[in-house]
């Protein structure tokens, strides 16, 4: 049996293994061990989808002559789902401009593995979800292909700031570097609205300044994981930014959680103005010096 992975042969010597099922399990446990995780498989030029893989079992090994396999790291497996979850909510904003029911009710069915996947991979909060998206889909009608219209509008607005934060996500996975630098300059045009949340709270318009947070909450922790990245690739070094920055950073990110939480209006304005406008304008400072030298950071 020759057995290819993304097009190269491997020396695989087989010990016990009495089916193609037994084959993939071994490989899957070594690959997955430099992880690395099988997203196709082809047996003898058919292709077997993944979630079918259990028919290998009804293969022996000496009926078996060739298994190719296409393995994707975890970035390039988070990149591929998220292109499909990108597509999902494209293909159904399409389908309510088009009144088409039997569509919308066909992406409705598919949306409880989409619900599932999208916190870890938009690597967010379910809470984001559960108090947005996901009682917008199930309360709109959307699901079941009779989407209420005075909802539509609503519904239009979440797909595209989910589609932002896919492609947020997309750009982090394949020029980490890059959307660095995009998610600092988004966060020095947030200022001004920064600085205005102690008065927003004060003027009981308490649903503006904490709109004003949770954006700033969502880049700031996305900053947080590039720049981790970043580190760990051995890109971000010492000289480029002293001490535990970051640590820092989600000490802060803590601490204006738990503001949010007790309703401490006060404090969460004040970290707001003081303590994290300083932390971003290093974080502009640190990308710039990081893109002024990329060659590029393809996941």
């Amino acid at each position: 049996m020759n057995i290819l992975i993304n097009k190269e042969n491997i020396d695989f010597t087989l010990d016990r293994e009495k089916t193609g099922l037994d084959v993939y399990n071994g490989i899957a446990s070594w690959l997955e061990s430099q992880d690395f995780y099988i997203s196709e498989i082809t047996l003898d030029g058919r292709e077997i989808f993944i979630q079918n893989k259990e028919t290998l079992e009804n293969y022996g090994v000496d009926s078996i002559s060739c298994l190719e396999i296409t393995a994707l790291d975890r970035n390039q497996l988070a990149y591929r789902d998220l292109e499909t979850v990108k597509s999902y909510f494209s293909l159904y904003a399409q389908a309510l401009k088009e009144k088409n029911g039997p569509v919308m009710e066909d992406l409705g069915n598919q949306y409880s593995h989409i619900r599932e996947s999208l916190p870890d991979l938009l690597m967010m909060n379910n809470y984001v979800f559960d108090t947005t998206l996901n009682p917008l889909m199930e309360e709109s009608g959307i699901l079941t292909g009779t989407p209420r219209q005075e909802r539509e509008g609503e519904l239009f607005r979440e797909w595209s700031h989910m589609d932002s934060l896919i492609t947020g996500r997309m750009g982090e996975l394949a020029d980490p570097v890059g959307e660095g630098l995009r998610t600092a300059e988004t966060l020095m045009r947030l200022i001004p609205r920064m600085e205005d949340v102690s008065l927003l709270f004060q003027s009981g318009k308490d649903r503006e300044a904490l709109e004003v947070i949770i954006v700033l909450t969502e880049l700031l922790s996305k900053s947080v994981r590039i720049l981790s990245r970043l580190k760990e690739g051995g890109i971000l070094t010492a000289d480029i930014l002293p001490g535990d920055f970051t640590g820092s950073l989600n000490g802060i990110l803590g601490e204006l959680a738990e503001a949010i939480d007790t309703g401490d209006t006060i404090l969460t304005g004040d970290l707001a103005e003081y303590e994290i406008v300083p932390k971003i304008e290093t974080l502009e400072t640190v990308f710039l010096s990081l893109n002024s030298g990329k060659d590029g950071s393809p996941c």
